[in-house]
């Protein structure tokens, strides 16, 4: 069906190997660091890691589910797995800077996951930027004469 053609087009060298990473992070890396470190007992860790892992996920998802598959039926899926996305970003940013700076002595490591933490708000602010444009571009094109909006 076209809707499967749809998807395995999204299932590219990228999405697979950013998919690895995210994977091998969360489920091979992390957890025997996060339990030898009993980080789990810190809460204000726990929310940072709740938010990297909500914002991974939304991106996994998002990034094969695209708003056109289905006929346009996965949109809503879409938005609100983005909507989270975004948000779990922001916690994941802010409660990680915290731990960073405020729960542990080495400045060196707490700048440069400072940087990539800022860079994951860059990504997020662009991608949010080009949807934006997407949605004006839309709109404006329904608007012009012709276009069976009258």
């Amino acid at each position: 069906s076209s809707a499967m053609v749809s998807c395995v087009k999204n299932l590219n060298i990228y999405w697979f190997g950013a998919t690895s990473l995210f994977v091998w992070f969360f489920f091979i890396h992390a957890p025997p660091v996060l339990i030898k470190e009993h980080a789990l007992q810190r809460p204000i860790l726990s929310f940072h890691l709740c938010g990297a892992l909500g914002i991974s996920l939304a991106c996994v998802h998002n990034s094969l589910l695209t708003p056109s598959l289905f006929d346009g039926q996965a949109r809503p899926f879409h938005v609100y797995v983005g909507r989270i996305g975004m948000l779990a970003g922001i916690i994941s940013f802010c409660f990680g800077a915290y731990v960073a700076w405020f729960q542990q002595a080495d400045l060196g490591f707490a700048s440069a996951i400072t940087i990539g933490g800022l860079l994951q708000l860059n990504a997020q602010r662009l991608g949010y930027a080009a949807i934006l444009r997407y949605y004006n571009l839309t709109k404006e094109l329904e608007n012009l004469p012709g276009s069976g909006s009258e």
